[in-house]
């Protein structure tokens, strides 16, 4: 499947729209058509079908293992579920591949990596309620993030799943271990109503080394509100003092 033909699979969905409303203007149907081909222009192309594979290295040669011969998940959710692209009148179906740090798109039954190069940032999972959100963090973790929070400031989530590939017994004292997926520890980060960002902050004086000049309130908060800095809702209470800031 190469561009041209995802392409018109977008265009195709637009014209069973246009079927289904005909009382749509003109310019209605321009603009619809015109976020339909953009998507299908994104880079989605037959190059970009999801590997979903990992190699295992041993002391001579490596060789690939499927996902679905390895214990646990990689997948926030392996199911593919409807998902609404900003920008994108359609739904489309697909999933946040954690360990890989990439967002599948299935079309037609072949599944393909969604480009982090595409203007397309921010995607919200219909039937989980959970917001995936591209940032670029400038760091090691530049990529999809969970959107904890909405306002001026905000909380975002970088999940981790770890892998481990195993090993074979090398005497009958040893036990094989089979190669799986783990959660990782997540990491917090905070983006600031500046577009700047408080990177997996650990104690107070991280929130305070960003607002030297509202420091007497936010110390006023911190007596008040004990927050620990690994727990979701502690976070978000306290993006919600800085909105008020």
């Amino acid at each position: 499947m190469n561009k041209k033909i995802v392409t018109l699979i977008f265009l195709s969905l637009a014209t069973i729209a246009f079927g289904q409303e005909p009382i749509l203007n003109a310019s209605k149907m321009l603009e619809l058509q015109s976020a339909n081909m953009s998507l299908g222009s994104a880079g989605i192309s037959a190059d970009m079908k999801a590997y979903n594979r990992v190699y295992l290295n041993s002391e001579n040669n490596k060789w690939e293992i499927s996902y679905d011969d390895i214990e646990g998940s990689p997948f926030l959710s392996k199911m593919f579920s409807p998902v609404k692209i900003d920008g994108v009148p359609n739904t489309e179906q697909m999933r946040y591949n954690i360990h890989a740090d990439q967002l599948e798109i299935n079309k037609n039954d072949e599944i393909f990596v969604f480009p982090k190069s595409s203007s397309y940032t921010k995607f919200s999972f219909i039937n989980s309620k959970e917001v995936v959100q591209y940032l670029d963090t400038k760091d090691e973790n530049t990529g999809y993030f969970l959107e904890l929070s909405s306002g001026k400031n905000r909380v975002y989530k970088k999940l981790k799943i770890d892998f481990d590939q195993g090993s074979k017994a090398k005497s009958g004292y040893e036990e094989t271990k089979d190669p799986q997926f783990s959660k990782g520890t997540p990491q917090y980060y905070i983006k600031k109503a500046d577009g700047n960002f408080i990177k997996n902050p650990k104690t107070n004086k991280d929130i305070l080394d960003n607002y030297t000049d509202k420091s007497q309130k936010l110390n006023e908060f911190f007596k008040s509100n004990r927050i620990k800095y690994n727990n979701e809702g502690d976070l978000k209470k306290l993006v919600v003092f800085l909105d008020t800031l």
